[in-house]
């Protein structure tokens, strides 16, 4: 059963995640790093983790080893700590002037100002230009 999500605290979604592990061979192995991210989040201590996650897992097609759950934990841990996201830097617009860009538009259509343009679009934006 799923709770709302919203009012979980970070030590309540690692405990449902723990008790959601799928069996290996039916999605374990990908399972094991949300697992281990929410324990991160929640600052569980790695040792914790690992106990925690190998007596939740249930039986299955297979055993799970202990270097797999470890390499998740590295994982979790090196993403979480490591500071491995780097956003993007933002992408150079495509026109500078955009009155320029307005006009280029107006004059290559049937458009001869801005309440044609607005008259002839499918979209009503209600905002001055």
């Amino acid at each position: 059963m799923f709770t709302n999500i919203n009012s979980m605290t970070a030590h309540d979604r690692y405990n449902e995640a723990l008790s959601r592990i799928p069996p290996p061979g039916c999605g374990c192995h990908p399972f094991l790093l949300a697992v281990v991210d929410y324990g991160v989040i929640a600052n569980v201590d790695a040792d914790k983790i690992f106990s925690d996650i190998r007596q939740a897992i249930p039986q299955g097609a297979r055993r799970i080893s202990d270097r797999e759950i470890m390499d998740a934990i590295n994982k979790a841990f090196s993403d979480h700590h490591g500071g491995t996201f780097t956003p993007r830097p933002r992408p150079a617009p495509i026109f500078h002037d955009g009155k320029a860009a307005l006009q280029k538009i107006i004059d290559q259509g049937k458009i001869n100002n801005e309440v044609d343009l607005w008259e002839a679009s499918p979209i009503r934006l209600w905002e001055a230009p």
